[in-house]
């Protein structure tokens, strides 16, 4: 027997990944040693990285880097639709804050989520972990790589679904995700620094791509949750 006609209906949250244009990464990087250093810019008190260094950008530079990341936002909303079988809807958003991490070894990010509704993070360089890599023999992922964690686990001998994704970060990566969806970093021990930039994106008008009664098509309701 031969099917001819299928259809996959995928759900949980949607983790995209984009490679960033390379004058955009330099700018960035340019911008975030910048503001190295400047403690009335420091975000450690607000985040959950037990880093020493983590400032935020000021307002001009956020705002020009939303705005040349517009393309990039409105790619990830026409991918987010189709996988969750959407009606597209014209989209309203802010972001309040832009900030960098100059990670460096033996410093953790722990699992946590952001606030918001959508959420990057986007590594502006490239180190050498590759002597740690070849020392790795743990069960566990890579030194410096960044997990997304979600749903309920597998047990090894019944593996029926896909709780985790890992990522080997490198200069021009740039992940996007539901801001809810919880995420780390494994300390790496190599004498190196990781320079990445995260920020939160939100939606302005949330009320707009809500039914009233709830009635209706099917995939307008899902706006509802996924929005």
């Amino acid at each position: 027997m031969s099917l001819k006609k299928y259809d996959i209906h995928a759900f949980g949250p949607l983790l995209a990944t984009f490679e960033m244009p390379e004058e955009l990464t330099d700018w960035l990087l340019e911008e975030a040693n910048k503001v190295r250093g400047n403690e009335e810019l420091s975000a450690n008190k607000n985040l959950a990285g037990q880093l020493k260094e983590q400032y935020y950008f000021p307002d001009k530079i956020r705002e020009e880097f939303y705005r040349r990341f517009n393309p990039v936002f409105s790619q990830y909303r026409n991918i987010h639709c189709d996988f969750h079988k959407l009606t597209p809807k014209k989209l309203e958003w802010g972001a309040r804050v832009l900030w960098v991490n100059f990670m460096k070894k033996h410093e953790v990010n722990p699992m946590h989520n952001h606030g918001d509704d959508y959420s990057f993070v986007y590594f502006l360089n490239d180190v050498d972990l590759s002597e740690e890599y070849k020392n790795h023999v743990a069960r566990s992922n890579l030194p410096g790589n960044v997990g997304f964690s979600f749903g309920e686990p597998s047990a090894p001998d019944r593996k029926w679904t896909t709780q985790q994704r890992w990522f080997q970060p490198k200069k021009n990566l740039l992940i996007m995700f539901p801001s809810l969806l919880e995420h780390y970093v494994i300390p790496f021990h190599t004498d190196v620094e990781r320079v990445s930039v995260s920020g939160n994106i939100f939606i302005v008008n949330k009320e707009n791509l809500q039914t009233a009664t709830g009635m209706g098509d099917p995939k307008n309701r899902q706006h509802e949750f996924y929005f």
